[in-house]
């Protein structure tokens, strides 16, 4: 038998998400963000939220069919190894749902940060995990600066490498 659990319930495009309550800081709207250059798409910016920069994540890796729409609210996600933001187009509430459990079979890379499903207005709701989608964004954000790292390295021994060449 499921249990309830109180939620944030959310939108981004078309797609309904919710995640726990209790992970949910505050909702906010969009504050300015500072674009990180040469950064992955998973990282939208970084944004000083009182005196704190707070990294701002997206759903484009998660759901790169989906376009987003207007991104007016960031929620903002505390846990013990830091807040961060994720910016959506719509909160709706905090609501008790009953999460049924995705299954774990055959689901790979973003699709594992989906938990289950519950249903609240008439819609489908995704239930995300906020740690395994934090974890999958330092993934990303990490395999692409230490790719972009050996890139620059590479680029740096082929310009010295050319000019011993040329002498």
């Amino acid at each position: 038998m499921s249990q309830q659990t109180a939620y944030c319930v959310f939108r981004i495009g078309s797609i309904w998400l919710a995640l726990p309550a209790k992970v949910v800081r505050e909702v906010m709207t969009k504050p300015r963000m500072v674009a990180i250059p040469r950064s992955h798409s998973v990282l939208s910016g970084m944004s000083n939220l009182r005196s704190e920069f707070v990294p701002v994540l997206n759903f484009s890796t998660l759901f790169p069919e989906e376009s987003q729409g207007q991104e007016g609210f960031m929620l903002v996600i505390e846990e013990a190894n830091g807040d961060w933001g994720l910016v959506v187009d719509e909160v709706t509430s905090l609501v008790a749902l009953e999460a049924s459990n995705a299954p774990d079979e055959g689901r790979e890379g973003w699709e594992t940060t989906i938990v289950g499903w519950a249903s609240h207005q008439e819609k489908i709701v995704r239930i995300l995990d906020s740690i395994r989608f934090r974890e999958l964004a330092a993934i990303e954000l990490n395999s692409d600066y230490s790719q972009s790292k050996q890139e620059d390295l590479e680029a740096n021994f082929s310009d010295v490498s050319e000019s011993y060449v040329t002498q």
